[in-house]
């Protein structure tokens, strides 16, 4: 995710970009699993293909419990759905049948919490279709928040990466971070800004001329606000300072 730069003076003049856009055709029935909030049961699923998907046919699986996903999908919709997965530790499987040894009718698959009990989860066959390493689990998110897919599925390869834990948000992908006021008083920066990530995230840097490296600020404070706004506090050090605030 880009980081975010706010610069002092603010005559700075932003540079001009040149943006290229390459268009490639969506493949067809690309359904992914893109948001997860572990206590309230709630699943998001987009529709990442060129048409749109019948899911009457279509399985979840958590601890090899079964449920019908149902309804349709439109192509590029994301659709909200309550699953009763156990919320302290299982596994969240999408099947596009009831085939649930099949490694290609396994669409997504991801796990949080422990290893549970006997390990009676779809994790072997979240191996053999190599997305997924043995005995991975995500930290149980606290309550409130959500596991996110970050970047656009359908991944090739291990999907360990393509999570982040932060705010609730319907709809994908999680908006970048955006300012809402930023001023100084009492010799303090202080930012209020809407993100999605969580606190431990954020990173504030400084810097005291354009050729000078980035630095960590001295003793930033970060408090969330709620909804995924949260308030950013650190030392204005500079006659002349840059600052900037990133997420990784």
């Amino acid at each position: 995710m880009p980081a975010m730069r706010i610069f002092c003076p603010p005559s700075v003049l932003a540079p001009f970009a040149l943006a290229l856009q390459f268009t490639v055709p969506p493949a067809q029935a690309q359904v992914r699993i893109t948001e997860v909030t572990v206590s309230t049961r709630n699943v998001e699923l987009k529709n990442f293909g060129s048409a749109s998907v019948n899911l009457a046919t279509w399985q979840w699986c958590t601890r090899r419990s079964y449920s019908t996903v149902g309804g349709t999908i439109a192509a590029g919709a994301t659709r909200q759905f309550t699953v009763n997965f156990n919320q302290t530790s299982s596994d969240l499987c999408l099947y596009k049948s009831s085939l649930f040894g099949s490694t290609s009718d396994m669409e997504d698959f991801v796990q949080w919490g422990a290893s549970f009990a006997g390990n009676t989860g779809r994790e072997d066959v979240a191996k053999n279709k190599g997305v997924w390493t043995a005995g991975f689990f995500f930290a149980l998110p606290s309550a409130g928040k959500s596991l996110h897919a970050k970047a656009q599925p359908p991944a090739t390869g291990l999907r360990m990466t393509n999570w982040f834990t932060g705010w609730p948000h319907a709809g994908f992908p999680v908006p970048d971070m955006a300012f809402e006021s930023i001023g100084i008083a009492g010799g303090q920066w202080h930012f209020i800004a809407k993100s999605y990530y969580l606190t431990s995230a954020h990173h504030v840097e400084v810097r005291s001329d354009l050729s000078s490296p980035w630095l960590p600020a001295a003793a930033p404070v970060i408090t969330e606000l709620g909804s995924g706004r949260i308030d950013v506090t650190f030392p204005a050090t500079e006659a002349r300072q840059f600052s900037r605030l990133r997420v990784d």
